[in-house]
């Protein structure tokens, strides 16, 4: 076939020949190969005569590439005389004096050698294609030219582990690669890294055996491991994987210790001993640090994670007052005793946190007749409450409570060494302070410790400041809104066991919350977790009766309908002016303030409305509920964080004759005692209880129904107000009601608890809620 009688026709999926009026189909590789060697004999008309000299270069780019297709019909002698020389290419790579990656690419033909970044003429055939390829894939990993060296070079940190993690296997596929043992070993291996332990008074001296680990760099090293690269150069050019477990390991056990390390002392470190538990499981975990540890590092570590197995007696006359998990929280307030360490003792409301602690200073007292003085700082409302509880279980111990004008409060204090117990408030304390100057406690036990949740308030300040031995935290709630929280009150219990805030908000926090660290949060919960006993009422009390949770809804309607609508209008367009005029933080109180306005208008319009007077149908259906309840023969708590809200409800069960108490915040101390003591013992069916006033270290088992009449922010205090009634002593089941106002500002409320719930479970397994630290958005899209 002569291919200039033959016509080309393209089609849409295929190319065809046509010839001699025969259509032929090409194979895609056929047209591939062959379109350009066709067109340029088309293009001629005849034959092409191609020059000796080019002979080799239409050998090697030209026939070899089409002898595939088609059948070549020449004399195999003739050809072969223009074979090309055989390209063998060659790649050397090493470091310079200042750990510049360097590399030559040397194309080689029999003898003759051809630098690739070389102007160099020759009169033997060059492979240009094949020489082309590998220069496009040194220019794909290599960053510049040196063509007054003639080498490519390589100076970005990442761009130098791409060619060694990747580049060197694609390169090896189209040349020879030669690189010297100073590249070889460019990635460190595997360090091996020993640690021996050994407890030296309140101390654990550490030494540390790092084999081919600089630990004089590793400020930087920790730097880049935070910011979650892969590697990190060491000064002497070479990288470490930072990804490699041992490495991983060793770094989060000096993060977490905040280890420093000077040239002159790099391999001996004291920490405080209160990392023990930390360590242990960093070394029973890994796979990488082998570790050695003396056998009071090792006893410390079983006495924590077993306190059963400890010797520690519970006082005797408390032996058959206390509960087996009650008697278990004293042992473990005993461990941590004996070794220095403070706790938080995060047992759920109503499983006794008052006993246990009475129990440990009871101990203490008995086993030390030369004793130092204990300090509870507690809330106003429960001085009283604490009083009475060490009268009633620990007669022997001799209790002050330091509460009163500012002259009897001097006076009082003056006396603290001949007690053995002191009581004091948050509140007296701050005021106080100054006079507590002089005098050391053995244990300093804070009650409901969210109370000093912002490290920034004196109520935080002030109790940091008591000098004492030993510390303990009491809550329900560790953590409420945000993980400073757990900070302040660890700051409180273990100082400098989390660091400083700063670096602590650094560290953890904002990886938490803004980046949803896992391996942050897993972080911290080692950290924490030992010095946390939190049981639940669920798990240790199992004859405590079932709390079964329902949500009520009312709809808006009428009059009450229509100013909910017309002030929601309102305060959206209000709010639309001020942000686009100020922006959302100068104005963050006032949105919060019209938050408050909505909520009062679905609880009942006369909160906001002095000379309203139609309907409310969250009134009719609370009163139709605790009307059913007092008939079915229950007890009812109501909470309301409204007092105006109390008053009004207080009106319509004096129209009905329905007995009740109510206690608010301007509720005297010894008042609330007397009315608790009254609900739980007389025939009142009603308690109608402030929720801030009333949330805490009140014993009301009597009720069996609770009624939420508006939702709080949050959820914890609801809860705590819950357990009032659900906890030690209470015989029926509790049936707990919130009433909620559909379609308003209740119900997106409600949803913010549940959607707020998910950190504190995933930081202390169980807890309350973080409702109050909202974002502009979530704050915002309660008025869509």
């Amino acid at each position: 076939m002569n291919i200039n009688d033959a016509t080309l026709i393209k089609g849409e999926k295929y190319q065809y020949l046509l010839f001699e009026n025969k259509l032929y189909r090409l194979r895609p590789t056929f047209m591939e190969k062959l379109d350009l060697f066709i067109k340029a004999i088309q293009r001629k008309g005849s034959a092409l005569i191609i020059n000796r000299l080019d002979m080799p270069s239409f050998c090697a780019n030209v026939l070899d590439i089409i002898s595939n297709e088609i059948s070549i019909d020449a004399d195999l002698e003739t050809l072969r005389e223009f074979e090309p020389i055989p390209l063998i290419t060659n790649l050397y790579i090493d470091l310079d004096q200042d750990n510049v990656i360097f590399a030559k690419l040397v194309f080689n033909y029999d003898d003759i050698e051809i630098n690739a970044l070389e102007e160099k003429q020759t009169d033997i055939y060059r492979n240009v294609r094949d020489e082309l390829i590998a220069k496009n894939l040194i220019h794909k990993y290599f960053e510049a030219e040196d063509k007054e060296n003639l080498q490519y070079v390589i100076y970005n940190n990442d761009l130098i582990i791409r060619l060694y993690n990747e580049g060197l296997n694609e390169l090896a596929k189209y040349m020879h690669i030669y690189v010297s043992d100073r590249f070889k070993q460019i990635v460190r291996k595997t360090p091996t890294i020993r640690i021996g332990v050994r407890v030296d008074n309140s101390l654990l001296d550490l030494s540390i055996d790092a084999e081919d680990f600089p630990l004089n760099e590793l400020k930087g090293i920790l730097e880049t491991y935070k910011s979650q690269k892969k590697y990190y150069r060491l000064k002497d050019g070479t990288f470490l994987n930072l990804e490699d477990e041992t490495i991983k390991e060793f770094l989060e056990l000096t993060e977490g210790l905040d280890l420093e390390f000077e040239d002159d002392n790099i391999y001996e470190v004291n920490v405080p001993r209160y990392y023990a538990l930390y360590l242990d499981n960093i070394f029973k975990t890994g796979k990488g640090i082998k570790s050695e540890r003396d056998n009071s590092f090792k006893e410390i570590v079983r006495d924590l994670r077993n306190v059963d197995d400890t010797a520690f007696a519970v006082p005797t006359h408390l032996k058959d007052v206390l509960r087996n998990y009650q008697k278990t929280g004293f042992r473990w307030l005993k461990t941590l005793s004996f070794y220095g360490f403070g706790g938080i003792l995060a047992d759920d409301m109503g499983l006794g946190k008052t006993i246990q602690i009475i129990a440990l200073i009871d101990s203490y007292i008995s086993e030390n007749p030369n004793y130092h003085p204990s300090l509870v700082v507690c809330p106003a409302s429960l001085i009283l409450n604490w009083e009475m509880e060490f009268n009633k279980f620990a007669p022997n111990i001799k209790v002050l409570s330091i509460m009163g004008p500012l002259e009897t409060r001097e006076e009082l204090i003056s006396k603290i060494n001949d007690y053995h117990v002191i009581i004091t408030s948050y509140d007296y304390l701050k005021r106080d302070i100054a006079l507590y100057r002089d005098y050391a406690f053995m244990y300093h036990i804070i009650d409901e410790a969210q109370y000093i949740k912002n490290h920034l308030t004196q109520n935080a300040r002030s109790v940091k400041r008591i000098t004492s031995n030993l510390r303990f935290a009491l809550t329900g709630t560790p953590i409420e809104n945000n993980l400073a929280e757990i900070w302040s009150i660890f700051d409180f219990i273990l100082p400098g066991f989390l660091h400083s805030y700063p670096k602590f908000n650094k560290d953890y926090e904002l990886p938490i919350v803004r980046d949803k660290n896992e391996d942050k949060l897993n972080k911290l919960k080692r950290l924490v977790t030992p010095f946390i006993l939190r049981r639940l009422k669920r798990d240790v009390l199992k004859e405590l009766p079932p709390k079964t949770e329902t949500v009520l809804y009312t709809k808006l309607d009428g009059e009450q309908k229509k100013l909910y609508l017309a002030n929601l209008a309102l305060i959206k367009k209000e709010i639309t002016e001020k942000l686009n005029i100020s922006g959302f933080n100068q104005n963050r109180m006032m949105i919060l303030s019209m938050l408050t306005r909505l909520r009062q208008l679905c609880c009942d319009p006369r909160l906001f409305y002095d000379n309203y007077n139609g309907e409310s149908a969250k009134l009719e259906m609370c009163l139709e509920l605790l009307e059913t309840s007092i008939q079915s023969g229950h007890k009812i708590l109501l909470f309301s964080q409204f007092t105006s809200m109390l008053a009004i409800i207080r009106e319509e069960l004096d129209k009905r004759n329905i007995s009740y108490y109510i206690l608010q915040g301007s509720t005297p101390k010894e008042e609330r005692l007397r009315l608790v003591e009254k609900f739980n013992n007389d025939d009142t069916k009603v308690f109608l209880i402030s929720l801030k006033a009333g949330g805490t270290g009140l014993n009301l088992v009597s009720a069996d129904v609770v009624i939420h009449y508006d939702p709080w922010w949050n959820v914890s205090a609801e809860n705590q107000a819950t357990d009032l009634t659900h906890r030690i002593g209470q015989t029926q089941t509790v049936q707990v009601y919130k009433l909620i106002t559909k379609d308003t500002i209740e119900e997106k409320i409600l949803h913010l608890q549940e959607a707020k719930q998910k950190l504190v479970d995933s930081i202390i397994v169980e807890d309350d809620g973080i409702i109050t630290r909202m974002t502009n958005e979530e704050i915002l899209s309660l008025f869509d």
